[in-house]
């Protein structure tokens, strides 16, 4: 019972590196007609009692690990598309958790190739990358050559 703690708060784009603690990246292109339309930090927490840790333990085949988490959620809109860009720092708890479950992810290579692991059905995109210490999730419902130009301009800003 509350063990995890989700907590959600604006925070203007400019400043959403020093809010999250780790180098956030935003795009200089965005698709025609798109624009910032919202920054928001996303703190999750996860603090299991030792007794829950205890019942858990022999269930599972990794250690416990302890999450607590910046996320950095962007939204770019044209106001009826969509491309969302989510980011957490590569050496959080929390995504070395998850990269277990998410095979070959990718690393972006200097230039204009992208290289990332995409993710694709009739209603959008996905892409998951790491930049420069940062994860990037990159998904909208714009065509994947919209997102991967916005993935080839990630900067920090």
């Amino acid at each position: 019972r509350d063990w995890l703690n989700v907590s959600q708060e604006e925070v203007a784009a400019d400043r959403m590196g020093d809010a999250a603690g780790f180098a956030v990246l935003r795009p200089s292109y965005l698709p025609k007609g798109f624009e910032l339309r919202g920054s928001e930090l996303i703190r999750v927490k996860a603090e299991l009692s030792k007794e829950l840790q205890g019942t858990l333990r022999p269930f599972l085949p990794f250690p416990l690990p302890k999450l607590d988490a910046a996320v950095a959620h962007f939204t770019y809109t044209d106001g009826i598309a969509a491309v969302a860009v989510v980011e957490c720092s590569a050496s959080s708890e929390l995504w070395q958790h998850l990269k277990k479950w998410i095979p070959g992810t990718a690393t972006v290579v200097s230039g204009d190739k992208v290289v990332a692991r995409k993710f694709s059905d009739r209603g959008g995109s996905a892409y998951l990358l790491e930049v420069e210490g940062t994860v990037v999730l990159a998904a909208g419902n714009v065509a994947p050559d919209e997102i991967e130009s916005m993935i080839r301009t990630l900067e920090r800003r």
